[in-house]
């Protein structure tokens, strides 16, 4: 279900008009996540983000970007050593607020961002039982929303270097029969790398 998601977003965006063809971006996403459940003695644990990102920016400061990524999640228990590990399938997809303008390299546009994210449970550990059951025990969709900022740099021609932080909030519960959900801090960096041809002259995409 997600990689159906993923595709429709994508063929979407490549289906616009020849501008907004040529003003969609993509490349790898790497970070790390800072994560715990809504429980109360729960604390956070680290983990790992990466996959693929699209991005999509129109001739406005506004613009859309989406990603599928490999997730990370789960939390600590205070003055214990049990954790819980969550790992996901995860797809958010944001409006974005970008401030400043231009294509040349050196460009810095800083951005806000603000929208949901759907996520799908594809493995999960917890001391004492084993995978299986740790799975069985818990909901294998995950879905929420997330809000964060950070820049993008034009580091060279039709390259541009993509720094976000974010916090993530879940709506869903986690495990069957509790009622906790998943929290995130979450910082990313990757590499995006736009469509279309590049105009040395004028700075800009040509259409």
């Amino acid at each position: 279900m997600l990689q159906k998601i993923a595709a429709i977003v994508l063929v979407t965006w490549l289906s616009q008009s020849g501008y907004a063809q040529q003003n969609v971006s993509m490349g790898p996403i790497i970070g790390l996540n800072y994560s715990k459940v809504s429980s109360t003695g729960s604390k956070f644990k680290p983990g790992f983000n990466g996959g693929v990102f699209f991005n999509y920016s129109t001739k406005t400061d506004f613009g859309f970007n989406g990603s599928l990524i490999f997730s990370q999640l789960g939390g600590d228990v205070e003055n214990s050593p049990n954790f819980i590990r969550l790992n996901y399938l995860q797809i958010p997809i944001n409006l974005v607020y970008y401030f400043g303008e231009g294509m040349r390299e050196g460009s810095f546009r800083p951005k806000l961002f603000l929208g949901p994210y759907l996520g799908y449970l594809v493995n999960a550990k917890t001391p004492g039982l084993s995978d299986a059951q740790t799975m069985d025990q818990m909901n294998t969709i995950d879905f929420g929303a997330q809000v964060g900022g950070g820049f993008n740099l034009a580091i060279r021609n039709k390259i541009w270097l993509n720094v976000d932080l974010k916090y993530s909030h879940g709506f869903v519960d986690i495990p069957k029969v509790l009622n906790y959900q998943n929290r995130a801090i979450s910082l990313s960096t990757g590499l995006s790398f736009p469509l279309g041809s590049y105009d040395k002259k004028t700075g800009k995409m040509k259409k």
